[in-house]
Parts: C-alpha cells; structure tokens; sequence
C-alpha cells in the first residue's frame, strides 16, 4: 500500500514565531519612523527618499496583476544610521502549492520565500522565507532559525502598488527594515 504525502499547511499564521508575525504585520507608517530625518550623503537620502514614497504607497495596495514570472527586484535598506537603494537584480515567482514561491537569483544576497494570503479576501500576502549570500542553496522559513545578518529567517508582506510594480516590506522593526521593490 502507497503512503500518501501529506498536504503542505498552507496557513502561514500557524506556524509563524511571535517576533515574525509581528514583522509581517507591520503597519507600514509605522516603519517610516525608523527613517532617520537626514543621512550622511546624496546616495543614502535618495534611499532614504525612495523608502519613504513606497511605504507611502504601500498604504493603499493595489489589486495584484499576475504574479507568476521574471522580475526586476531592488533592495532599499534603511537603518538609524544608513539608507541605500541598490540597483536592480535578478527575480522571479512561481506558483507554489501553498500560492507562490519568490526568488531573487542574482546579486550576492540572495532570498527566497512562500508566499500566501495573509488573510482571506486580502491583497496582501505573507512572505515566509530566508536569507543566503553567493551561491548557498535557497533558504525555507524554520521558526526558531534567527538571522545572523546574512543568512536565516526572512519575513515580510508582499503589496501591489500597481500590475507591473510590488513592494515587499522585509523584517520590519522599530529600528530598521528592507525593501524588495519588485517590476516587470
């Protein structure tokens, strides 16, 4: 007689640490307070700059288009004491049993992810995945598995600011946070 493989558990809030259901929930104003008011240079007040209008944006999300395919992804760190948007890398989401699976593919951090409804009727999806740097093979959410800085645990909401344009909002804190801004 053949076993049967079990379902995969798709509801992300079941198995989801205390610390990163908070990261995922985030409000997004609430992440505009860790921009600091001025930074060191040109480069990181644009950063800083392009951090705040998304997060502004991303109040209002949108209905997603297709998710499925390649992506142009950029990250936008923000920190008290650095803000930077680098350029543009490598993406892509495929369908997932559990609704889809992001990966950026290029650039030296990588991330990869589940991404599911982050409640019924919502335009918004949880993101449950991890972190690696060069070519480590991907990353998968493990509660419990805390980031070093580099590589471990990620977490975020994925928004639509338009059909071709998504924000994912990464490990958001009081202190600081990452941003994917995702177009086609």
């Amino acid at each position: 007689m053949r076993r049967r493989r079990a379902a995969p558990r798709c509801d992300w809030n079941s198995g989801v640490a205390d610390a990163d259901r908070a990261a995922v929930t985030v409000a997004a104003d609430s992440l505009q307070q860790a921009i600091a008011p001025h930074y060191a240079d040109a480069d990181q007040e644009h950063g800083a700059a392009l951090a705040r209008t998304l997060l502004q944006r991303a109040q209002s999300p949108q209905l997603p288009g297709k998710l499925e395919g390649r992506w142009k992804v950029r990250s936008i760190q923000v920190e008290p004491r650095f803000a930077y948007a680098y350029p543009y890398f490598k993406a892509e989401i495929a369908h997932d049993p559990c609704g889809y699976r992001l990966r950026k593919t290029s650039g030296s951090q990588r991330r990869s992810g589940t991404l599911s409804a982050l409640a019924k009727d919502s335009r918004a999806f949880a993101c449950l995945g991890a972190s690696t740097v060069n070519d480590a093979p991907p990353g998968h959410y493990a509660p419990g598995n805390v980031a070093d800085g580099s590589e471990g645990n990620s977490v975020g909401r994925l928004v639509a600011l338009g059909p071709d344009e998504l924000l994912l909002i990464l490990d958001g804190n009081a202190k600081d946070f990452e941003l994917y801004q995702l177009i086609r």
